[in-house]
């Protein structure tokens, strides 16, 4: 039962730091990419 607990703790929280990790990898690759997009229009 605490073992059940803990894994879902887990897993959330590696979701969370995998989210965080996606959107600071979209704001360093899609952000800038859309700055120059705009630019070049």
């Amino acid at each position: 039962e605490i073992a059940k607990f803990a894994t879902i703790l887990a897993l959330a929280f590696w979701l969370s730091e995998l989210r965080d990790g996606v959107k600071s990898f979209l704001g360093g690759i899609v952000i800038p990419l859309g700055m120059v997009g705009i630019v070049c229009l």
